[in-house]
């Protein structure tokens, strides 16, 4: 018996965008990682200020990889299972 788990797989050079959700109204803010701006203060709708350590610093973290993701001959990629459940074969 085999079984087998549904997934989508994204590889790491295909995510450009990255989205940050405001705590506060559930805005998304979306950041090109080809850009270079890291600095988010606050939230563009309800202006809640987003914390500079936690999110700065893992925007540029996200950046930095899928930067260097790009110049590398090794490839990662995303494996996100698909919540319909394994499927069964023999």
């Amino acid at each position: 018996m085999t079984v087998m788990q549904k997934e989508v797989v994204v590889s790491m050079s295909d995510l450009r965008y990255l989205c940050v959700q405001c705590g506060g109204c559930k805005t998304k803010i979306i950041i090109d990682l080809e850009g270079t701006e890291t600095s988010l203060p606050h939230c563009a709708v309800c202006r809640a200020e987003f914390d500079p350590i936690s999110v700065g610093n893992n925007v540029t973290a996200m950046r930095t990889a899928y930067k260097q993701q790009k110049s590398t001959k090794h490839k990662f990629s995303f494996c996100v299972p698909v919540e319909s459940g394994p499927t069964e074969s023999n």
